[in-house]
């Protein structure tokens, strides 16, 4: 390369295209780099290869320091003389070895505690040889399967040797303990009653056993069951009932054979009918000595531990392999059905758009056409005599463009165009207008844009680099709802194909969570003049990033602490960012959450948009109004995006004063639930696990179990209604109260779940336990997990009267166990249960896409509007009458499966994000 080639080059390397299992100079140019501008004599580099999973061999005169990072080194002689290669005075270098399995290096530059690291993409060379991601993460985690293995094996070889000595110390004495070949004859010289051969037994071998059954219990049994089990009934799954067949050789008698497997000591035996007749030997079973060991019975005798060891072995590696199989067939259905539903949230979105727009083929494919249908009499444009699209690919980056295109009407409603997608293109975004440019009228949907997504494209979506900063995160540090949606929505956006992380304050009782692995230092640095040490760890899949003040800030064992919080989690924010600016990382989207971490958006844009950290978005979530109205309306006027739960919520503090001003970029996305952290079909809480394809079956088991756990009545045909919730004036506590009376009044059962901060309404609550508690009724004023998963399987109805519900999990989570929501119609509760009798269009619509309520049925549930008693008599006599008229099977199954199939996940609502994450990077 000569130096013009050169001269507006960060780095090159000799080979051009490095080689694997070969060496390679990387040549870095100092002054092209803004962390090591003026600072080349301390540069240095941190690289490796395989996305930093496999590490390069440094070259023996390439000197590394204590952290792993190489310093790259003056040019020798040989390269600063030679002029025509055109590297100066500028250039430093460093010599490694590429490992054989490479497919590809990763790199960041580094110098006096500043950091290059491409924005967060790093820097990255391809390399050439036998390896691909592909299949070296194949390999990677085969070779994790195999070594775990082994481990396993080692772990069962100590285990079971520990178990095998026991046995043989203390055990097998007593096992032999009355054994022989047969029984003795009676007085008055008949045969035995019983006879084996070959005797004694050997492993490995078959013997017969011989029984005559007219001296027994079983004289007038007409078939009659040889059980046999192996030293002492010890091991269940050697347990063996054979029909025993008459013997020719021995009139009266009947026979069975059998093998004797390795490790036996003694057989054990008894006989029976098939039913409850047994001769078992008067309580002693029959017993048959096994192999010829004399003398010592000792850990000493080396052939018998050894056949044990190795009889235990192979059946725990038995065991681990039939749960593998299964696990691997569970997790495979699990995956089917997700991308099924997923696949299904897609064809929804595309169902409501068809009203306005809508293509031919459906699903565009890269290098071939697509002609895009457009109405504008619902739009903006609505009147517009001619229509006009405008457009572009790959988020408008693509060198193609297309339009302004009139559009040819080609329907009374609808106007038409083609277009040609390019072979590289992976999403079309178009708008439409009623001028070919200039002022006029324009549907941008909203300022999202129109797109259509595009299979086959030889390039894919660059992903999206969202990092959120939260004070809650579950499950470990999880207070309510918003901790919930942290870690949902990150690994919904994640399964999407984007990078997602998480900044967290490190609370004091994190340090000894048992939620939590190993914590990782990742960096250090100080804000506000203290010392901030950052800590790192995956948490659900997701990296998290835990920062801990020096000052103290988050040293308590709870996340609120009261008066204090407004002051620690200001300090919070601050540090976080300051933490993305001194790591170098430059996030597409900074999503803030609630008033506690609301300060991040002003903190962004007056102290930090201006330095390095200029590449972020801002995205403001409001989870509750209730709280830091203030701080809610600053985020609010400094973020690009800013939603909140429901659509419904928004529009219920859409006049709000922190609210208001911003309506054009306020969006109500409802909340969802995680689908493999609430999942019947996976879910170890429960009896018996069910889907949609046997969710009777499963619910009727969890329903017994849920009866025991709180001692009701099983005798009785009634349906369960259950509460799981906190016991505040916002989740409707009159009406709890009112519903348990009301469900005891119909005859059914309730159960409740839930305590209450205030010690007045845990009172009442106590008193009402104390009332109407019994077989009809029951109450645990405690966290209990296991126990919500039991409630949300076995009861009939789920109950949520909220005043008022920003969005809610709960009717969500019953829906995915099968139980009918009964809610009352505000915030996320309407935008999610659609009321049988009322809400059938409105049902239609938002499940299916449909616009004809007979041609897809979608309600889920039963709602009331009011506050008072009689409003949620209206609805949950409407849902007890059902249950009564129909639970034998009818229109109540086809209910219960009818909720239970419905997609409440983050399928649609991670879609919807994602849009707003790319709108806020436009603006």
């Amino acid at each position: 390369m000569n130096s013009a080639q050169q001269q507006n080059k960060l780095f090159i390397t000799v080979p051009s295209v490095p080689k694997a299992n070969e060496p390679c100079t990387l040549f870095v140019r100092c002054n092209m780099s803004n962390a090591l501008d003026g600072h080349a004599e301390d540069a240095r580099l941190n690289i490796s290869s395989n996305d930093w999973r496999l590490p390069v061999e440094p070259s023996k005169d390439c000197p590394v320091d204590g952290d792993g990072c190489m310093r790259l080194m003056p040019l020798d002689r040989v390269a600063l003389g030679d002029t025509s290669n055109g590297l100066d005075s500028n250039w430093r270098q460093a010599k490694f070895v590429i490992p054989k399995e490479a497919y590809g290096l990763s790199f960041a530059l580094t110098a006096r505690g500043n950091w290059d690291n491409n924005n967060g993409e790093d820097y990255r060379v391809d390399v050439a040889g036998d390896m691909d991601k592909e299949t070296y993460v194949i390999l990677e985690q085969q070779r994790a399967d195999h070594k775990r293995e082994l481990e396993q094996q080692a772990e069962d070889r100590r285990d079971v040797e520990g178990i095998v000595n026991n046995m043989l110390h203390n055990d097998i004495g007593s096992w032999r303990d009355g054994a022989s070949c047969s029984g003795s004859p009676s007085e008055n010289g008949a045969a035995a009653p019983w006879e084996v051969s070959p005797c004694p037994a050997a492993c490995g071998e078959t013997v017969t056993v011989r029984y005559s059954k007219a001296s027994s219990s079983l004289a007038a049994a007409s078939n009659v069951f040889l059980n046999a089990g192996m030293n002492n009934w010890r091991d269940d799954s050697n347990i063996t009932k054979l029909p025993m067949q008459n013997d020719p050789s021995k009139p009266g008698y009947v026979m069975a054979s059998f093998r004797v497997p390795a490790g036996t000591v003694c057989v054990n035996f008894v006989l029976s009918d098939g039913g409850s007749t047994y001769d078992n030997n008067n309580g002693r079973d029959y017993k048959i000595a096994v192999g010829t060991y004399e003398g010592d019975l000792s850990a000493n005798n080396k052939a018998l531990r050894s056949d044990l060891v190795e009889q235990m072995m192979y059946e725990r590696a038995e065991g681990r392999r039939i749960r593998r199989e299964e696990e691997e067939k569970r997790h495979k259905e699990r995956a089917q059905r997700r991308e099924a539903k997923k696949q299904r949230a897609l064809e929804v979105i595309r169902r409501q758009q068809k009203h306005v727009m809508y293509a031919e083929p459906a699903q565009a494919s890269a290098g071939q056409k697509v002609t895009i249908h457009y109405n504008p009499e619902n739009t903006e444009l609505n009147g517009a005599e001619t229509v006009w699209i405008t457009g572009g690919f790959n988020n408008w980056e693509h060198t193609s463009r297309f339009g302004p295109l009139a559009m040819t009407r080609d329907s009374a409603l609808h106007y038409a165009s083609t277009i040609d997608v390019p072979s590289d293109a992976f999403r079309v975004d178009f708008v439409f207008s009623d001028v070919k440019q200039g002022d006029g009228r324009y549907d941008n949907r909203g300022g999202f844009d129109w797109h259509l997504e595009v299979q086959g494209s030889t390039k894919t979506d660059k992903p999206l680099h969202v990092v959120h900063i939260a004070v809650e995160m579950a499950p470990i540090c999880k207070v309510g709802g918003l901790g919930d949606v942290v870690t949902s929505l990150g690994r919904a956006v994640k399964e999407l194909g984007h990078n997602v992380e998480v900044v967290l304050p490190k609370y004091n009782f994190l340090s000894y969570s048992p939620l939590l692995g190993a914590m990782e230092w990742d960096s250090t640095f100080r804000y506000n003049n203290t010392d901030i040490h950052v800590h790192k760890c995956i948490v659900e899949g997701l990296q998290c990033f835990f920062v801990e003040s020096g000052g103290g800030h988050f040293s308590q064992d709870a996340v609120y602490m009261g008066n204090a919080d407004a002051g620690r989690f200001d300090f919070f924010c601050g540090a976080a960012l300051e933490f993305l600016a001194s790591t170098a990382r430059n996030p597409d989207i900074i999503h803030c959450h609630d008033w506690s971490t609301a300060p991040v958006a002003p903190i962004y844009w007056n102290h930090f948009n201006a330095g390095g950290l200029n590449n972020p978005r801002i995205c403001f979530t409001i989870h509750n109004l209730d709280f830091g109205q203030a701080a809610v309306g600053g985020a609010a006027m400094q973020s690009q995006v800013f939603t909140t739960v429901s659509p419904s919520y928004a529009g219920e503090i859409s006049g709000h004063p922190a609210v208001a001003p911003h309506l054009g970029k306020f969006h109500g996305v409802i909340n969802g639930i995680d689908p493999d952290i609430w999942d019947p079909s996976n879910d170890q809480f429960l009896p018996l696990n069910y889907d949609e394809n046997n969710v009777m079956e499963g619910k009727a088991a969890a329903k017994n179990a849920l009866r025991e756990r709180f001692g009701l009545r099983g005798d009785v045909s009634c349906p369960i209604i259950g509460v799981v919730t906190r016991l505040t004036a916002q989740k409707g506590i009159h009406l709890i109260k009112h519903a348990a009376h009301k469900t005891m009044e119909r005859g059914g059962q309730f159960v409740l779940l839930g305590s209450a901060p205030d010690p007045k309404i845990q009172g009442d609550f106590n008193s009402l336990s104390g009332s109407i508690g019994g077989d009809m009724a029951g109450f645990c004023f405690s966290y209990d997990e296991p126990l919500s998963h039991l409630i949300y399987a076995g009861c009939d109805m789920i109950l949520v009267p909220s005043m008022f519900e920003p969005c809610g999990l709960t009717q969500m989570i019953a829906m995915r166990y099968g139980s009918v929501p009964v809610v009352r119609g505000t915030g996320g509760l309407r935008d999610t249960v659609f009321d049988c009798d009322f809400d059938r269009a409105r049902a239609a619509w938002e499940v299916h896409g449909a616009s004809d309520p007979d041609e897809e049925e979608g309600t889920n549930g039963y709602s009331f509007g009011g506050t008072d008693d009689g409003a949620l008599d209206s609805a949950l006599n409407r849902a007890i009458d059902h249950w009564y008229s129909e639970h034998g099977g009818g229109t109540w199954a086809d209910l219960v499966k009818r909720v239970v199939s419905q997609d409440w996940s983050w399928n649609r609502p991670a879609l919807q994000y994602v849009e707003l994450y790319r709108s806020a990077r436009k603006g």
